[in-house]
């Protein structure tokens, strides 16, 4: 584990950084060496010249020496004591002479050696340049950050921590800092180099591999090989994982496929798929563009992903099925799942009412024998989808649910309910939480009034939200945990229309409404939601003049001690997207996160 600094995002969730080194402590040690050269440069050359004042006592004592010797030649009882005594200081004055050399040696080679120390540790640079994926699809990573070491150790791999639940910030008990090998000791080395290989394998942080299958929010993956630094030794202790949870932003494995390249986190609990290699995606939505929905026309389905602050992407650009037009698409009938549009439409040449269509492909086909029940809506989630179907001589409705390989798991009738009645143009539609099922009706035969109704996931209603007779619900969409509602007053001659949008708890509570007032000829207006973002898309005509406009709020949830939801709100960003008169017919997020297990 490493910590860097965000220099620039360079887009996508790839971010320039500098990866930083332990330069506090490779400071400090310059300071102590420092410091002692500093000492050094006084003690040496005071060293030097008591070595100096020695020598030179030790050349006075030779010269009384020599002259004893004189001595000693015409009168040695005289002279031999002389001699005798000259010679014991000679002795002690060498012996003297050499602890000052060696001591004066001692200084000159911890001052070189020192000073060796200094120059190579002045080398080392105190960060590294380099381009690094953000594990997850987070693009406003700044100051420090966590960074991944692959394998465990430098030069297999550099990925930035998952930012989107907050783990990117750098921590120094989780990420430590690395420390360039010169500045270790030669045990430090040593030590480490020893036991690198066993952590490696038996205490495993991170490893990259490929996703093999998944099924809901488990996948297994293939490990990479990995082999330590140190002797090349295998540092897996087995190479597939299966049953891996995939914890990845507010959509966990929804955006991830088959072949995708991961990274795993090991914890005590077991190991986690909680990001991309490179190139993260996002868990973000996508305008739906619908061409040439008449029958009989070869219409397009086009794909657009609209993420704030950037320019918009087309990301699918398909034929209706089949390519001579002998289908139709039904309005606003839209999900979205891993950026392809799906979209529920009816064949108007056969007893095939409705046919579920990834792209411009058949996945799903509703026979109605009776010739009275007709898909209406779709609502998709990593776990299962949600169709609801429409019968039109009792005026209820049916709620299909599939698994995500499209096998009919349950059906069930929301009865009592005309929201299905011939001539409401389909206008009926579905959106799932985590534990609820939102669909409504606008404006249903029996009053007039648009209501939605909360069902649990067994179909059995919980509650139901009415609106005035001057209100047309336009969409209905959902996030984990909310159910958002888009709709329109009808306030005559009085003034313009006044566009709302309110979102629910699941039992129906409203955590907030927003307003917006616009021209009286306002046709359409959709709203969806995620954590971050509210996109609302306004099809205007003013004065013959179509425009269609995206206004984009920034969303903030309130929740209390236990994470309950308490309030939400909404701040406009300055951007407003807009097309020329597109037909856009609906808004739709990638696939919604999967509802809870019991």
């Amino acid at each position: 584990m490493a910590k860097g600094t965000v220099v620039q995002h360079l887009g996508e969730g790839l971010y320039r950084i500098n990866l930083q080194y332990a330069m506090d402590r490779i400071k400090a040690e310059l300071a102590e060496i420092d410091a002692r050269i500093a000492e050094l440069a006084v003690q040496l050359p005071e060293a030097k010249a008591a070595k100096i004042a020695k020598q030179e006592h030790i050349d006075q004592v030779k010269s009384y020496l020599d002259e004893w010797i004189e001595l000693y030649k015409t009168d040695p009882d005289e002279a031999r004591q002389g001699l005798t005594d000259n010679q014991k200081v000679l002795i002690r004055l060498a012996g003297e002479l050499r602890q000052i050399s060696f001591y004066v040696d001692q200084l000159i080679a911890e001052d070189l050696g020192l000073k060796k120390r200094r120059a190579l540790l002045q080398k080392i640079p105190e960060q590294k340049a380099m381009d690094v994926w953000c594990a997850d699809y987070t693009t406003d990573l700044s100051d420090d950050i966590g960074v991944i070491d692959i394998n465990g150790e430098g030069g297999q791999g550099v990925v930035i921590q998952p930012g989107y639940s907050g783990e990117a910030p750098y921590s120094a008990t989780r990420d430590g800092i690395l420390m360039p090998r010169e500045a270790q000791s030669g045990a430090q080395v040593y030590f480490n180099a020893a036991i690198l290989p066993g952590v490696q394998k038996w205490f495993p942080r991170y490893r990259v591999g490929t996703i093999q299958s998944l099924d809901s929010d488990l996948a297994s993956v293939l490990l990479d090989n990995a082999a330590s630094s140190a002797q090349g030794l295998d540092i897996n202790q087995r190479i597939t994982l299966n049953g891996v949870p995939v914890v990845y932003m507010d959509c966990n494995a929804a955006v991830f496929a088959e072949g995708d390249r991961v990274v795993v986190r090991f914890t005590d609990n077991g190991p986690l798929v909680v990001g991309f290699e490179s190139e993260p995606k996002a868990c973000t939505p996508v305008v739906l563009w619908q061409l040439g929905y008449s029958p009989g026309s070869a219409g397009r389905t086009k794909a657009f992903d609209p993420r704030p602050d950037e320019v918009w992407k087309v990301i699918h650009d398909e034929p209706f099925y089949p390519a001579n037009g002998d289908v139709y698409a039904v309005r606003k009938a839209l999900s979205v799942k891993k950026s392809t549009p799906y979209t529920v439409q009816q064949e108007s040449s056969s007893g095939i009412k409705s046919i579920v269509v990834a792209g411009s492909a058949p996945v799903y086909t509703y026979l109605d024998p009776a010739a009275v029940e007709e898909a209406n809506s779709l609502w998709m989630t990593g776990r299962g989808h949600y169709l609801l179907i429409c019968r039109y001589d009792s005026g209820n409705a049916f709620i299909q649910n599939l698994d995500t390989d499209w096998n009919v798991q349950g059906q069930f009738e929301v009865a009592n309910t005309p929201m299905c009645a011939a001539g409401s143009y389909g206008e009926n539609y579905i959106a799932a939480t985590t534990n609820r099922i939102a669909v409504f009706c606008n404006r249903n035969a029996s009053d007039g009034i648009s209501i939605v109704r909360i069902l649990d996931m067994a179909g059995v209603e919980q509650t139901t939200i009415t609106y005035p007779s001057t209100d047309e619900v336009a969409w209905v969409s959902a996030t984990r945990d909310t159910i958002v509602v888009s709709r329109r007053r009808n306030n005559g001659a009085s003034g313009p229309d006044t566009w709302f949008v309110n979102e629910y708890k699941e039992n129906g509570t409203q955590l907030t409404e927003m307003e917006f007032t616009g021209p009286n000829d306002n046709t359409e207006a959709y709203a969806v939601a995620s954590r971050d973002y509210l996109y609302w898309y306004l099809y205007r005509s003013d004065g013959g003049s179509a425009l269609e406009e995206i206004y984009i709020y920034d969303r903030t949830e309130t929740r209390d001690s236990n994470g309950a939801l308490t309030g939400i709100s909404y701040d406009q960003r300055a951007e407003v997207l807009e097309a020329a008169s597109s037909n856009f017919w609906g808004l739709a997020f990638d696939i919604e996160p999967p509802p809870a297990t019991a």
